[in-house]
């Protein structure tokens, strides 16, 4: 790999699998996301994101799981930047 001189490995040890995983699916990086959220708050963001996708177009629906997990949705609103 001609760039991996360029990779701290103490960054890549320090993020774990699930925040890499969810590196994938938000538009930020691992290490970012580490800094908000920990890993049962990772948990809860994913079956979150699983739960609005499966609310398909009921915003009743998509309401109650925003209520639901209220506390990592705010998070996320946060590092959004929609909320301050």
């Amino acid at each position: 790999m001609p760039f991996s001189e360029d990779l701290d490995p103490a960054i890549i040890q320090e993020v774990s699998e699930e925040y890499q995983k969810a590196a994938f699916w938000l538009p930020f990086t691992a290490v970012e996301i580490k800094k908000v959220f920990d890993e049962e708050q990772l948990d809860e963001l994913g079956k979150f994101i699983a739960e609005v996708k499966s609310a398909g177009q009921s915003n009743k629906k998509k309401a109650e799981v925003i209520e639901k997990y209220s506390g990592v949705t705010l998070k996320l609103l946060k590092m959004l930047k929609v909320v301050v």
